[in-house]
């Protein structure tokens, strides 16, 4: 199927912004079993019979959501062992599972890192609040997401050594920076990494198993 990047680009005031943007033929997925969506920054954006891929995270996640994938079908989200994801991704999704390349059968390698930086006082864009706590997830595990599975991967709020705790309490009151955040139920980690300072994995509620996990 065919997909395009487009940019737009505007200027408000003495502020110049730039947005690419993905678009890709409709696609229903809503009576497929399985569903495996790969996640490859160097690779082109793809979406076939054949293949599925997109360049971040949070594009897979809104692909699965707006090709209404069924809440029974099994959701496989594939990233690239060793490289690093800088974003914040949040997921809704049930049966929903995030997997480093190293994890399929028959591979080695090193765990795919999301990363991101952000503390419970910052401002939120646009808004006249904050994020608080749970605003300041790497990643938002949230209660839709029911059967989630996590398998290398490494989480990380980048507010996670002692020195980026100085700059962060110059910053705001409220130090917290989540790297995981996790209100689903029956929610599973498997030789992952939770990196941070302060409230590093909020396991909020819900029932969670780790596995040769490190906090």
């Amino acid at each position: 199927n065919k997909t395009n990047t487009n940019k737009i680009e505007f200027t408000y005031g003495d502020l110049d912004a730039e947005f690419n943007y993905v678009t890709v033929n409709k696609v229903d997925l809503s009576t497929e079993e399985m569903i495996v969506v790969t996640v490859n920054p160097d690779a082109d954006v793809v979406v076939s019979n054949d293949a599925i891929n997109f360049k971040t995270i949070m594009q897979a996640m809104q692909f699965l959501n707006m090709a209404k994938a069924s809440d029974d079908a099994k959701k496989l989200v594939v990233l690239s062992g060793g490289k690093t994801y800088n974003e914040k991704v949040e997921t809704t999704l049930p049966d929903l599972r995030l997997v480093s390349d190293c994890a399929m059968e028959g591979k080695t390698g090193e765990n795919a890192i999301i990363e991101y930086g952000l503390l419970a006082g910052d401002t939120e864009p646009g808004e006249n609040g904050i994020f608080v706590t749970d605003g300041s997830a790497t990643v938002s595990i949230r209660e839709s997401a029911e059967g989630f599975i996590a398998q290398n991967i490494t989480f990380v709020n980048s507010y996670n050594t002692y020195a980026e705790y100085e700059v962060a309490k110059g910053l705001t009151k409220d130090t917290q920076g989540v790297a995981a955040l996790v209100q689903a139920d029956k929610a599973m980690f498997g030789w992952c990494s939770f990196s941070g300072y302060q409230d590093t994995l909020y396991a909020q509620k819900g029932r969670h198993y780790f596995e040769g996990c490190v906090i």
